[in-house]
């Protein structure tokens, strides 16, 4: 038995899709986001080619001599940085340089990146070890992941005396656990692993587990993590302190995450170092994810969000203003780009905070939006005559962004998919920050030795523009150790800052693999400089060059969300429902539905008629969320309508069962296509007549057109 529907009245409305009350929630949504410029909302899932234009042409405004000669000298000043990083014992122009006991990070990836099985291994229990509360499942995941890697492969390879030491111990664990004979290794170490037991070298993998993640965090609380800063700042280095977590997902999480950030700006404020302030931009500052504020920050959540969370915001600023801290807010996921700087255009009318200029926003150069959100912000900083301190970065989601477009079937990826496309609009970035004319403040977030050459060479250009280097707790210490004694930073008196975590071990994990996965990969820079089989000129060649160089700006080994499947099947489609543009396009589509009537009735394969016996029943739907409102009638199936239908299947079986399976499958693909090609409609009935939020929505009609494919 099929059913069809009918369409009976179909009239055009602006009226929303759940009645009166969603109406007004949609039209404001729509009216705020015209506050965003027309390239940020259309740039969310731009083709990749076109995207990156704007990037390139900016990069090649110089005549051919002045390009040839700036390339020398980023070349030239790179080289050095490398250098130092590959030597770190060597001192910078006769200045002696005091390094960190830290485990230097660029030589523990260089011998475990993401590229070996050991390494993945390490990622796995870095991001599961410390979440398991009970020993047997603790001891069974070590053995899993470190009995079968070949970790005496390492040894001797890493010219660190502790990445040297961390492989003795996880060979020796590892031979523990698989019943192999310790052989090399000095017996003092094979009688001391037998008597310990699995219990302890449990115990031993979390802690050697725990510090390598404690590389990246400055303490457990803000105290701690003031008094492990002290060696830096007695170095001439200012920080950004972050209170690590992930998303808040209730409203306790929030006021934790609240009274973290509070009592961390009262902490600044009571630092000894804020006796005789400098200037503001020059102050150790904080960094506020807004995620943590508001457990459903989203963007179809905007309204809640602006009533519950920006009030909170605007007294953590007034707090920072009080206590002469500066704040910046950080980074998030790039699905809630729009609605973070919706937040902070509001909170710039604000005439007590928009003439305060230490109010910052970090910007991800891996975002194809980051060109049209610096050129917003530069227009916002002269339309309340103020600055802005921009943290541009190149951006730590990029894993998560590919997956999640792929897993959603969206059209394209926000993210570039290259990493030289990420570095060339990284630079591109950066000139428009510093042709700002003292709009904006920038701060350079980068460990990339040609990036930060490169930065070098566009100051000489702008002498009067201040700005400043940042680099992650943990990461980038000696070429920012050499940075700090170069001329051009001294004469300049540029800051250095760190951006400093803290947090418990078990609230690091999220940001330690954050941190592999950006910089473990076998194509990061800081997994690469310290690895000698890469030569000093592998490094030196500019993001441009490179990208020339290639056969496609986007990479052909990450295809587009549709094609995931290859030659199998087609991956279904889906609206971008987190981006303004592409949602307001789907909900005027929809909207024509709204006073639309369906009828379904039992179909008569014969003759495509509707049964109308007397004895049918009929049934009316109402909308969940405004039972005055029909959706629609349906005529339900009598008895007879049912003897007919399995008739009819009972007569089509046998040419069906003799049919050809591609026709069966292309009969399935129709179906599929015709459910896309229709998806308003659709949409708008599970929205109507089930109650579906519109994500509900969108993913019942995927299943259904994956089904079919599939």
């Amino acid at each position: 038995m099929r059913l069809e529907i009918l369409n009976h009245t179909h009239r055009q409305t602006s009226r929303g899709l759940m009645g009166h009350q969603q109406t007004e929630y949609i039209g404001q949504q729509f009216d705020s986001n015209d506050l965003l410029s027309t390239a940020i909302k259309e740039q969310f899932l731009a083709d990749e080619s076109s995207a990156l234009k704007p990037a390139l042409n900016l990069l090649q405004r110089d005549n051919a001599d002045n390009i040839e000669q700036s390339r020398q000298h980023i070349e030239n000043l790179s080289r050095e940085l490398i250098g130092a990083i590959r030597n770190p014992e060597t001192p910078g122009n006769g200045a002696g340089i005091k390094f960190s006991p830290h485990i230097p990070f660029e030589d523990f990836l260089s011998e475990y990146n993401l590229a070996t099985q050991e390494g993945i291994a390490l990622m796995c229990l870095a991001e599961a070890l410390l979440r398991i509360p009970d020993h047997k499942t603790a001891q069974a995941l070590i053995e899993d992941k470190l009995s079968e890697n070949r970790w005496n492969d390492h040894i001797g390879h890493s010219r660190s005396f502790w990445v040297n030491a961390s492989t003795w111990g996880l060979l020796l664990t590892g031979k523990y656990f698989n019943g192999a004979q310790l052989g090399s290794p000095p017996a003092i170490f094979k009688n001391i692993l037998q008597k310990v037991g699995a219990p302890l070298a449990e115990k031993a993998v979390r802690q050697a587990m725990a510090l390598i993640g404690e590389q990246f965090i400055a303490g457990q609380d803000i105290e701690s993590a003031l008094n492990q800063s002290r060696q830096d700042k007695a170095q001439g280095f200012i920080h950004s302190y972050d209170m690590l977590g992930e998303a808040a997902i209730c409203q306790q999480d929030v006021e934790r995450y609240n009274n973290a950030y509070q009592q961390a700006i009262q902490a600044l404020h009571n630092n000894k170092a804020y006796e005789n302030p400098l200037d503001g931009l020059r102050q150790d500052s904080i960094s506020i994810k807004l995620s943590a504020l508001h457990p459903r920050y989203e963007f179809h959540q905007q309204q809640a969000v602006f009533d519950q969370l920006l009030p909170r915001l605007k007294q953590l600023i007034k707090l920072g203003q009080k206590n002469n801290v500066p704040i910046t807010l950080d980074a998030e996921e790039s699905f809630r780009l729009e609605i973070s700087l919706l937040i902070f255009a509001e909170l710039l009318k604000d005439p007590e905070i928009n003439q305060w200029p230490y109010l910052g926003l970090a910007v991800q150069a891996y975002q194809k939006r980051a060109i049209p959100v610096i050129e917003w912000l530069t227009q916002l900083a002269r339309k309340h005559n103020t600055v802005i301190p921009v943290r541009l970065v190149k951006g730590a989601y990029w894993d998560s962004e590919i997956k999640y477009a792929q897993q959603m079937g969206l059209r394209n990826y926000p993210v570039w998919t290259r990493r030289e496309n990420t570095d060339a609009n990284y630079l591109a970035c950066s000139h428009l920050l510093f042709e700002s004319e003292g709009r904006l403040y920038p701060q350079f977030a980068t460990h990339n030795a040609h990036t930060v050459a490169s930065l070098l060479h566009f100051a000489q250009s702008k002498p009067l523009v201040n700005y400043e280097f940042q680099r992650l707790y943990g990461m980038g210490e000696t070429l920012y150790q050499h940075l700090s004694h170069l001329p051009q930073i001294i004469s300049t008196n540029t800051p250095i800052r760190i951006y400093a975590p803290v947090g418990h071990r078990v609230e690091l994990l999220a940001y330690l693999v954050r941190r592999l996965l950006e910089n473990g990969a076998n194509t990061s820079f800081v997994q690469q400089v310290k690895n000698e089989h890469y030569k000093v000129e592998d490094f030196l060649q500019d993001p441009v060059t490179k990208i020339k160089s290639n056969t496609s700006i986007s990479n052909p080994k990450i295809p587009l969300p549709k094609d995931l499947f290859a030659d199998e099947r087609v991956n279904s489609f889906a609206w971008n429902l987190n981006g303004s543009l592409e949602f307001s396009n789907l909900i005027n589509q929809m909207v024509l539905w709204y006073e639309h009537q369906w009828q379904a009735a039992p179909l008569s394969a014969s003759n495509k008629a509707l049964f109308r016996t007397p004895s049918t029943v009929t049934q009316t739907l109402q909308n969940p969320s405004d039972k005055n409102k029909i959706v629609g009638k349906v005529n339900l199936a009598t008895e007879q309508d049912v003897r007919s239908a399995l008739d009819q299947a009972h007569n089509a079986f046998p040419h069906w069962k003799l049919s050809k399976p591609q026709q069966r499958a292309e009969y399935l693909d129709q179906l599929a296509n015709l459910m896309e090609s229709n998806s308003a409609e659709l949409l708008s009935l599970c929205v109507l007549e089930s109650g579906k939020t519109y994500a509900n929505a969108m993913n019942e009609l995927r299943e259904a057109v994956d089904l079919c494919r599939y």
